[in-house]
């Protein structure tokens, strides 16, 4: 009987780890919300959920591209951009690693994976109109960056 609590201990420590595991996101074509970057994704701190609700598509069909560079702790961003298939183009320029999560209201509709430093990805996600806020999520310091000013809201029309 001394070996069972080690065994449940064990299995609980196995299922937290899973559960991590599968919570930093899927796997698809490397453009979507939700999927990896074209780079090695980062390692820091998350807090958001995986919801996605936006239609992704082939970067290849995009009708628009924005160029976005992170920074610590800003966007550098257009503020108006037009309503279709938009692919951003996101580099992170800052020396912190940083992500690119969309939201709609309070919901996330998209995200693309943390950047390290010098690093790029891409999302390609069809934008109806609307406003919408871009986020980093990424913790550091005992402070997530969203809260430290790397919040952006945009127009879509």
């Amino acid at each position: 009987m001394v070996g069972l609590p080690n065994k449940a201990a064990a299995l609980s420590l196995a299922f937290a780890v899973a559960l991590a595991v599968g919570a930093c996101g899927d796997s698809d074509d490397g453009a979507g919300a939700g999927a990896p970057s074209d780079s090695t994704s980062g390692s820091g701190d998350h807090a958001h959920n995986e919801t996605t609700t936006l239609s992704t598509f082939p970067p290849a069909e995009a009708e628009t591209t924005v160029a976005v560079t992170m920074r610590d702790f800003r966007f550098e961003m257009p503020t108006t951009v037009a309503a279709g298939k938009v692919l951003f183009n996101v580099t992170n320029e800052g020396p912190t690693e940083h992500e690119f999560v969309v939201f709609q209201g309070s919901k996330q509709v998209a995200h693309l994976d943390s950047q390290d430093r010098n690093e790029s990805g891409r999302l390609a996600v069809v934008l109806p109109a609307g406003r919408y806020t871009i986020k980093c999520l990424i913790g550091s310091g005992g402070a997530r960056h969203d809260k430290l000013g790397m919040v952006q809201n945009i127009t879509v029309e």
